[in-house]
């Protein structure tokens, strides 16, 4: 590894220090999170980075950086600051923008895990939030899963789709009908004949539906 240079930290500047009141915060993986809002405006953050670095320290946060996070400095990752809770962070790929702990389930799964059972979902239909309620994950976990893996959402152009909310994958309409001529619209697939001709007439019988109560409003008028 290549050398770091370590600045000393006056002794006098030790007991000032945040990890000075409750040091078992920075080995408590459960509270890396609170001991990196700690380590921030540290006045010897950049120091004690270092000599974590130079020693190839195992266990802690130390400088803001857990030591996994430590190790891939070390390797020449980037560092980065985490979208879910805004704290610095060298996430595991770089196109991540999360850290560890807001990537990762309460049970230790990875969101990515999952990224079969979400793009089926989705194909199926199923919103962001409802994927993420089933699966125990936020909406930013499901939104990032997606954005990693080029799964396509089940609104591209951005539509609410809360009216979906009600709806499963057991009880969509049958081809034939214009309710599945616009999921296969929306879900950019084949669309078959009987779709098409379902669509057209429900077309038809709503333009004829507005003409007459446009006429009816006419003929009403005094």
């Amino acid at each position: 590894m290549t050398s770091v240079a370590v600045t000393p930290i006056p002794s006098r500047r030790l007991t000032v220090l945040p990890c000075a009141a409750d040091p078992e915060k920075w080995y408590d993986g459960s509270r890396n999170n609170d001991a990196k809002a700690g380590c921030k405006g540290c006045p010897a953050r950049g120091s004690c980075l270092a000599l974590a670095l130079e020693t190839d320290e195992p266990w802690g946060v130390w400088g803001g950086y857990t030591a996994t996070e430590r190790q891939r400095l070390a390797s020449g990752r980037t560092p980065l600051v985490c979208r879910g809770c805004g704290q610095d962070c060298v996430p595991d790929q770089p196109h991540h923008a999360r850290c560890d702990r807001c990537n990762t389930g309460p049970d230790g799964r990875n969101v990515d895990d999952d990224r079969e059972q979400i793009a089926r979902l989705a194909a199926d239909g199923w919103t962001d939030r409802r994927i993420a309620n089933r699966l125990g994950w936020t909406v930013n976990n499901i939104k990032g899963c997606r954005s990693r893996h080029n799964i396509p959402s089940a609104y591209p152009n951005g539509g609410g789709g809360h009216w979906l909310a009600a709806t499963t994958a057991t009880n969509l309409k049958p081809c034939g009908t214009s309710a599945a001529f616009r999921r296969h619209k929306r879900r950019g697939e084949p669309i078959d004949e009987a779709c098409r001709q379902a669509n057209a007439r429900s077309s038809a019988d709503e333009r004829q539906a507005k003409a007459a109560r446009a006429l009816a409003g006419r003929t009403n008028r005094p």
